[in-house]
């Protein structure tokens, strides 16, 4: 198996093991040497043989089983003692209790100072019995008490400084532990706050995105609108043209019928010989002013018709007053989130910057659009009023025309009433005359104020075409930031 795929108990588990197995058999290889050069006996050899092979064996079964099996670590420790007191106990040679040395430095891989302290009081105790034992009845290879003093210290020194290092190694280990530990725990607060954050940031540019593709929509409404009060207006200065021609026929005929009314008062002897004409001048006078009725009335009805679409206007420059405060608040908490998130928002930041800029462009325009229908509503109202009040003044000339038309059967009864009826049909001739001045005046304000409704209007619709052009940059940016955060997450 790959070392990178143990586990570290298995890992120890091998060590410990392969040495035991090692050390097991160099044992026996020695004890075997001295059966054949005959200093060991045959039954004692194979003991020891058999003491000393045997737990290596057996840790080689459980490995096979289960390579973290705890059992190969206590086999590589009890066994070890069992064979390692045999031969301490039976041995002619005192410097057999070197063997133990090597082990003790094996079963440190499990870096637990409680094992080791148990193994290393065995030891200490066993050496320390044979020693007294040794220099009580002489056995056990026993020399002098300055060996058995250097054997004590040595067994005693080196068992203690083990304990000591694999002591100073389990607190390094749990330290480093701990220590890994904390940072495991930092370093997943610190990929909880960055997800939190992309999560944030993202459900952030999902909602401007969102509100771009409104604002998005609105400016084709807006366009849309524009170019509708485009037509209008253009519509609208046609047909004040064609008023302000049928108020020059007016003035002409207010000019015929002031000819007519002087040749009246001048020419009273032949009034019996020029009623006929007379009369049909009159027929035609009441046909124009009829004509004039209804073209003044037509001229009031567009023009307020140009009004309600002035006051849509309004209601369109207020929606984009609304969208445009509401991207300004957008802009503005899209500028802290970007803050937020530091160098990974600053293009985002600068997006969000050109979107605030936009929006007081915006909003600056649609302030001076309003001041502008403003005053083009003020100046419609009172050429509406004029409108109509002229419409009141040409239908009572209308109703004087008819009077005066009815009137003409009984002229030669009422020569004299002629008279006077023609000194007030000049007075009404000048007033009309008046009027009709004033209504020209009106419509050459109206065609003016109409060129200059039409420009602004074709300035708007300029405006909003290009707003369109940011709108779909804003799109696209925003389509790029929300599959960007997408992609971080997923990774």
């Amino acid at each position: 198996m790959d070392k990178r795929t143990l586990s570290d108990m298995a890992r120890c588990n091998r060590t410990a093991m392969i040495c035991h197995l090692v050390e097991a058999s160099m044992i026996t290889i020695t004890f075997i040497a001295q059966l054949l050069v005959g200093s060991r006996g045959l039954l004692y050899s194979l003991l020891v043989v058999v003491l000393a092979m045997g737990p290596p064996l057996m840790e080689l079964f459980f490995w096979s089983r289960d390579k973290e099996s705890p059992a190969i670590k206590h086999l590589v420790a009890q066994g070890f003692a069992v064979m390692y007191t045999v031969i301490l106990f039976t041995t002619t040679n005192n410097m057999l209790f070197l063997y133990v040395f090597p082990m003790i430095v094996v079963i440190s891989v499990y870096n637990d100072k409680a094992y080791a302290l148990k193994v290393n009081i065995g030891v200490v105790i066993e050496n320390l019995l044979v020693v007294i034992l040794g220099a009580t009845t002489g056995r056990f290879g026993f020399r002098d008490m300055s060996s058995g003093m250097i054997q004590i210290l040595a067994v005693l020194l080196f068992c203690a400084y083990s304990y000591i290092a694999a002591a100073t190694s389990e607190t390094n280990s749990r330290e480093k532990l701990q220590q890994v530990k904390d940072a495991q725990g930092e370093t997943e607060k610190v990929l909880g706050d960055v997800s939190r954050n992309a999560d944030v940031m993202r459900r952030g540019i999902n909602e401007i995105h969102a509100k771009v593709e409104q604002l998005q929509s609105a400016s084709e409404t807006t366009k849309d609108a524009m170019g509708q009060v485009t037509i209008g207006a253009t519509d609208t200065a046609e047909a004040v043209q064609r008023q302000l021609a049928q108020t020059e026929t007016i003035g002409e005929k207010v000019g015929l019928v002031s000819t007519v009314a002087s040749d009246i008062t001048e020419r009273m002897e032949k009034t019996l010989s020029v009623l006929e004409k007379g009369k049909a001048d009159m027929d035609t006078l009441v046909g124009e002013v009829e004509v004039s009725v209804r073209n003044s009335a037509n001229a009031a009805d567009k023009l307020e018709t140009l009004n309600q679409y002035i006051s849509e206007m309004n209601t369109i420059v207020e929606l984009i007053n609304g969208v445009t405060s509401q991207t300004s608040l957008l802009a503005l908490n899209a500028s802290i989130e970007a803050a937020r998130a530091g160098e990974a928002g600053k293009g985002f930041a600068v997006v969000a910057s050109e979107i605030s800029e936009l929006a007081t462009q915006t909003k600056s325009a649609t302030t001076n659009i309003t001041q502008l229908i403003g005053n083009v509503s003020g100046s419609i109202t009172e050429v509406v009023t004029v409108i109509r009040e002229m419409i009141d003044g040409i239908n009572e000339e209308k109703e004087m025309s008819g009077n005066a038309s009815a009137s003409f059967g009984t002229i030669e009864e009422h020569t004299y009433a002629i008279r006077d009826n023609v000194a007030r049909l000049t007075e009404s001739v000048s007033q009309l005359e008046a009027a009709n001045q004033e209504i020209a005046d009106s419509v050459q304000t109206i065609s003016a104020v109409s060129e200059e409704v039409s420009a602004h209007a074709n300035e708007t619709l300029a405006a909003e075409q290009e707003n369109m052009q940011h709108l779909l940059t804003i799109a696209g940016r925003s389509q790029e930031l929300i599959a960007l955060t997408q992609t971080e997450e997923q990774q």
